[in-house]
């Protein structure tokens, strides 16, 4: 009887050694499976980020091209964050908007916004002084905006 509890005993606990190793085995499975994905994921990222990357740097070599091609950095930044045709306020032509562009004045809600010191500071850069009040630049943008 003894002998038998002891084979009992003996087989319970080869059993639990087997379930045990088993379960080690189908866990290294999955988690060199999941590896696996994420290696996969992780090299299509990795060259997704290169070809963005390349993309970034021949963007980046345009612009330099471009700006030593024309030597105006306002032209390019207007370019960049999407200026406004400020031509559309009276009183605004190509030199004055290229003027605006070079003090950072690129988008129609900016003149519609400006405060009096930064009216004076931008009339200071102007040629003809008094210009934003006489033809109402401000009044006009607010204008536009709200016809936008």
């Amino acid at each position: 009887m003894i002998m038998l509890i002891v084979q009992l005993a003996m087989l319970v606990l080869l059993s639990i050694c087997l379930g045990y190793l088993l379960g080690q085995i189908t866990r290294n499975l999955y988690i060199a499976k999941q590896l696996k994905s994420h290696d996969h994921e992780y090299h299509k990222l990795r060259d997704e980020a290169g070809k963005m990357q390349y993309s970034l740097d021949n963007c980046s070599s345009h612009l330099q091209i471009q700006a030593s091609n024309t030597n105006d950095r306002a032209e390019i930044e207007s370019e960049i964050i999407g200026a406004d045709d400020l031509k559309r306020i009276y009183g605004i032509g190509i030199k004055l908007e290229h003027t605006l562009n070079d003090l950072g004045i690129f988008r129609i809600d900016q003149i519609s916004e400006l405060t009096k010191e930064k009216e004076q500071w931008i009339d200071s850069h102007l040629r003809f002084k008094g210009r934003i009040e006489r033809d109402m630049w401000i009044e006009q943008a607010k204008i536009i905006m709200a016809g936008e």
